[in-house]
């Protein structure tokens, strides 16, 4: 599944209020940056076991993070 535009600017706010890096999502899902800057931009999939760990990295129910609007 993609994410779009509007979880990834809800996950860019969420970051940087909980002071989370990029390094830091991409640390945790194992994976380089290009890979996770594709995924925000909706040319890679977001994996629902990515979704799951960045959402509690950000302590935020994954449902909440990724919901479609």
């Amino acid at each position: 599944m993609t994410i779009s535009k509007v979880a990834a600017d809800r996950l860019y706010a969420l970051m940087r209020e909980k002071g989370i890096t990029s390094s830091d999502v991409c640390r945790e899902l194992n994976i380089g940056y290009p890979c996770f800057k594709a995924m925000l931009e909706g040319k890679q999939p977001c994996f629902g076991k990515w979704q799951r760990k960045i959402a509690e990295l950000l302590g935020i129910e994954k449902e909440q993070l990724f919901r479609k609007d």
